[in-house]
């Protein structure tokens, strides 16, 4: 897989792909696309939706996670047009 697409606030994804060598382009907010690598350049490639625990514009709230920015919107037509979508998740109550 080139790119991965989450929901998760972790750094799970990233750590894994490093422990295999392969260093993702990851982002995290609109402003991390501007001037970034593009997407059919990268190796690996982590789009975090909701953003990264470490980083103060996380989106957690209701409200927040309303809606997204338009480059977000943007940026997932684009991935899903080119590359494709495989849905996988787990839910706990």
């Amino acid at each position: 897989m080139r790119v991965i697409i989450t929901t998760n606030f972790d750094r799970l994804m990233e750590n894994a792909l490093r422990d295999l060598g392969t260093e993702p382009t990851v982002f995290t907010s609109a402003d991390t696309l501007v001037g970034a690598e593009l997407l059919t350049h990268t190796q690996r490639y982590i789009f975090k939706v909701h953003g990264d625990y470490k980083d103060a514009r996380i989106l957690k709230t209701d409200v927040e996670l309303s809606g997204h920015p338009s480059e977000f919107n943007t940026l997932l037509d684009r991935i899903i047009d080119e590359f494709g979508l495989i849905v996988a998740g787990w839910q706990s109550e």
